[in-house]
């Protein structure tokens, strides 16, 4: 199933109206690839689409670690939240394999590492782009 849609984001509360569209699609062995400038509203997104999943803990932006880990009781599973900005194109991340597995997984910056994520068949694209009047311009593709 092929989903497609644009959406304008006026403020806060349309962001997160769409997060919790999109925490009701994706699953374990999902994959979210978010794109977009920094100071985008990137990693906002994802503390909506936690916070509707049900996570309590304060989500920050993983950019020094790389990945945080969030336990999802209802789904029975973890989120792995991933920021590949400190990655340089084509850094051997290998070692994060075992954690994808069985899991939702958000990376911010994807177009970093693709072979991360590439020949994943449960894939959700969505760029985040600055429009006119300071919206912002939620492209989604999902696979």
């Amino acid at each position: 199933m092929n989903l497609f849609c644009e959406v304008l984001i006026k403020n806060l509360e349309d962001l997160e109206n769409f997060a919790f569209e999109i925490s009701n699609k994706i699953n374990p062995d999902s994959f979210l690839l978010i794109s977009g400038d920094l100071g985008v509203g990137k990693t906002t997104l994802v503390q909506f689409i936690c916070s509707k999943l049900g996570i309590k803990e304060k989500v920050n932006s993983p950019t020094f670690n790389i990945l945080q880990r969030y336990w999802i009781e209802e789904k029975k599973c973890f989120l792995n939240h991933f920021d590949f900005f400190r990655i340089k194109k084509g850094e051997d991340i290998s070692f994060f394999d075992e954690f994808k597995f069985n899991s939702i997984n958000i990376i911010e910056w994807p177009e970093v590492n693709s072979e991360f994520w590439s020949g994943e068949k449960n894939l959700f694209f969505l760029n985040i782009e600055f429009s006119s009047f300071n919206y912002r311009k939620i492209i989604f593709k999902g696979f």
